[in-house]
C-alpha cells in the first residue's frame, strides 16, 4: 500500500494513523529506560546513525521540561 502524503496523520487507515503515537510512546519509553539504566540509545537522524548517551538524554529531558515541548523531533 502506497501513500502519497508524508504526513501520516492524514491517511485514511486508522491503524496506520495510530502507529505514529505508538512509535512516539516507544521512543519515550526507550529514552526513559536508557536514563534509568545509564545506557545509550541509537537513532538515525538525517540518514546518519547517532548514539545518544544517558547524560545527553537527561539534558534533553531538562530542556523539554523547561520549554514545554520537545527539542528534537527526529527520533
Amino acid at each position: 500500500m502506497k501513500y502519497e502524503s508524508s504526513d501520516i496523520s492524514s491517511v485514511s487507515d486508522s491503524t496506520l494513523r495510530g502507529s505514529l503515537a505508538a512509535l512516539e510512546r516507544a521512543a519515550q519509553a526507550a529514552r526513559k529506560n536508557a536514563i534509568q539504566t545509564d545506557t545509550a540509545i541509537v537513532i538515525m537522524r538525517n540518514g546518519k546513525i547517532i548514539r545518544i548517551g544517558a547524560d545527553e538524554l537527561r539534558r534533553q529531558e531538562v530542556a523539554i521540561g523547561k520549554s514545554g515541548r520537545e527539542k528534537t523531533t527526529n527520533v
